[in-house]
């Protein structure tokens, strides 16, 4: 069975442009500490460190959640995985602070996320993301979406000059939103057969 040991990122990243910029100096840290290590290899899309069972790093922080491996038995203890297991903590400590959470069962600490949870961002480490630009400069820098996020309305009834009342955006609204939907408030005959009989 073995023991396991690692860190795990709380709140998890986003896809923000503060989160990314952290997670690449991150990156570029581990990489130029562990330059001359064959243990570490890079890959196209992550670090992969060739000790005990393999832990990575993938370059698109928004996807990682946990870094560890067994630190007991003997491969565990000829390859030192302990000790990248501690440096990487480490690392990641000095670029996130309290989100590094260290866990270690040899002391009865368990990881915040559950291994299915773990599995599945791991799973996906392999494939870029293709994501659209940013609607709006909060959820560029943020990756938040305050629109969703506040409940806040698309548009606000407003005074235009030389034209009565009309809607205007509050915000950049993505293609094929729904802007607005309301029922009839009358409805002709004539028009309700020529809907039902195209």
């Amino acid at each position: 069975m073995g023991i396991d040991a690692g860190f795990d990122m709380i709140p998890r990243l986003t896809r923000g442009a503060v989160d990314k910029n952290d997670w690449s100096s991150f990156i570029r840290q581990v990489r130029e500490y562990y330059e001359k290590d064959q243990r570490v290899d890079v890959r196209p899309n992550y670090l992969l460190f060739t000790t005990g069972e393999n832990p990575m790093l993938p370059f698109e922080g928004h996807k990682f959640l946990r870094f560890s491996s067994k630190i007991s038995g003997s491969h565990a203890a000829s390859t030192n995985t302990n000790s990248y297991i501690r440096t990487v903590t480490r690392i990641a400590t000095a670029h996130f602070g309290s989100r590094v959470r260290p866990w270690d069962e040899s002391v009865d600490q368990n990881g915040h996320y559950s291994w299915t949870e773990v599995h599945e961002t791991i799973g996906s480490y392999e494939q870029p993301d293709e994501d659209g630009p940013p609607m709006s400069v909060a959820e560029f820098v943020f990756d938040t979406n305050p629109v969703e996020e506040l409940d806040s309305t698309l548009y606000e009834t407003r005074s235009i000059p030389g034209k009565g009342r009309g809607l205007v955006a509050r915000f950049n609204i993505p293609q094929g939103s729904r802007i607005l939907v309301e029922t009839p408030l009358i409805v002709r005959e004539t028009c309700l057969q020529s809907l039902s009989n195209p």
